[in-house]
């Protein structure tokens, strides 16, 4: 076999693995949470290792450096994820509860569903391993990009519903690929348009600063 082509197999095979590896770990981090305190800060962290797989050189342990990570994030997540929750379980219960439909439309349930999930948490969990920057401006960041980015927007959303929708074809690759694979296509989509708008303009450091920079 021709090295070139023996390597390609091997770090298709190794990526393969590792996002099954975050995906399994991303489960085991939101039962930790109780979900409640879990789906935030188990989000954060894995876009965090696939950011720094993105932006570092060296290579580094994934499982470890996850570990190491989490419970900080449960931490400093915990007003944050009960937030996200509250409203991500309230949307769920009014699409599903026919006698909710009354006070809540069903559309709008749905779109507080996608909102959430599609958007707003792969926004906070990019932004917080690309920034330093306090927990109020990430939040409020995370909330307008979406609507600044649409393109960038409509491409996290179309992703995650392909998945979805491969899901739904093949039920058996939810354990192992349902999240990290759009994870990880949204820190790359993100990840780069950040790279594009802070190439063009110059941050304002007083507030942020990419992670890492000198």
């Amino acid at each position: 076999m021709n090295p070139k082509t023996a390597q390609k197999i091997y770090e298709i095979t190794l990526m393969a693995s590792r996002l099954v590896m975050m995906n399994l770990l991303w489960i085991v981090f939101v039962l930790l949470g109780g979900v409640v305190f879990g789906i935030v800060p188990a989000t954060v962290v894995v876009v965090s290792i696939f950011r720094d797989d993105r932006v570092k050189d060296d290579e580094f342990s994934w499982v470890r450096l996850a570990w190491q990570r989490y419970f900080p994030a449960v931490r400093r997540f915990a007003g944050v994820s009960v937030i996200f929750s509250v409203l991500l379980i309230g949307a769920i219960l009014a699409h599903q509860l026919p006698g909710v439909h009354d006070l809540i439309p069903a559309w709008l349930a749905l779109l507080v569903v996608v909102l959430l999930t599609c958007l707003f948490l792969p926004y906070l969990a990019v932004n917080d391993a690309h920034f330093t920057i306090d927990r109020i401006s990430l939040v409020k960041n995370s909330l307008l990009l979406p609507i600044l980015w649409p393109l960038t927007s409509i491409r996290l959303v179309l992703t995650e519903a392909a998945m979805i929708l491969l899901c739904w074809l093949v039920p058996g690759l939810l354990p192992f690929v349902a999240v990290s694979v759009p994870l990880y296509l949204a820190t790359w989509l993100l990840t780069a348009r950040w790279d594009r708008q802070l190439a063009r303009s110059q941050p304002d450091r007083s507030l942020s600063r990419p992670v890492g920079a000198s």
